[in-house]
């Protein structure tokens, strides 16, 4: 018979910044030579941390790895730490994870009513491929009260960005942790108008999209539909300077300049 694979053990233990053991930590260790296929082989090297931050990996493989803990409500490294097994043996390991902050409110527009299906974000601390808390950074409105809740931040002052449909892309600056917050997002202007061909007559079946000459990252075109007398209404249009763009079946693209300010 062939003899048993030489492998060794891992014990550890996860805490966070003041040294209070983290629960139900996710600690998964790889081999940096010999990467798993994660979508066609389980992680072998794996555990979650008991009530006292507790874990434990056995067999583990031999030599140079590295190793990755993520826990909810907790910010991880931001890269993995190294580790160094021995045949036989059991190494001993120390995660640190610094606790995390959350922003929790909801989104309402000038008259208090909700503004649901929005998304929020903050800048430097989106991490979307999070293995235990998946969008950490982010997150969607809910779609019937406008309720949001963006994990997993840094604590102290952050700017957390808004863009919703019909509305111009708001930036609010926060102190997270924050709770019961009630955030304004305001409507911005509506642009009206008509589209119509060389000879005056109509053009429907598009619309008409606004393309801003300085673009802002991370924002929403603002755009509208043209019915089929050409009228068209594009709302939430922040100030600015934009091109009006219409893509016509069997036609080309066309465009006009448009200036939103306040008067």
């Amino acid at each position: 018979p062939e003899p048993p694979p030489i492998t060794a053990a891992i014990d550890g233990v996860v805490v966070d910044e003041g040294q209070h053991p983290v629960k139900d930590a996710l600690v998964v260790v790889v081999d940096p030579d010999h990467p798993p296929l994660f979508h066609a082989k389980a992680l072998r090297m794996k555990a979650h941390t008991d009530a006292k931050g507790r874990f434990h990996i056995e067999p583990a493989s031999v030599g140079k790895l590295v190793l990755q803990a993520e826990a909810a409500d907790h910010l991880s490294p931001p890269a993995p730490s190294p580790l160094v097994t021995e045949a036989g043996k059991t190494a001993d390991v120390t995660v640190v994870l610094r606790r995390a902050a959350r922003l929790q409110g909801a989104l309402v527009d000038p008259k208090g009513k909700p503004v649901t299906g929005a998304h929020l974000w903050v800048p430097g601390q989106v991490r979307p491929n999070a293995p235990e808390e998946r969008h950490q950074g982010q997150c969607d409105s809910d779609l019937s009260d406008g309720a949001f809740e963006v994990r997993g931040l840094t604590f102290g002052e952050v700017e957390l960005h808004a863009t919703a449909e019909g509305f111009p892309p708001a930036v609010f600056k926060l102190q997270a942790p924050g709770k019961a917050l009630s955030l304004k997002m305001q409507r911005g202007a509506e642009l009206k108008g008509k589209l119509v061909d060389e000879k005056g007559a109509p053009l429907g079946g598009t619309e008409v999209v606004l393309q801003a000459l300085q673009p802002m990252p991370g924002t929403v075109q603002p755009h509208g539909e043209v019915d089929d007398q050409g009228n068209f209404t594009v709302p939430g249009v922040p100030n600015g300077r934009y091109f009006a763009v219409a893509e016509l079946p069997e036609r080309r693209t066309v465009f006009a300049r448009v200036e939103v300010a306040d008067h």
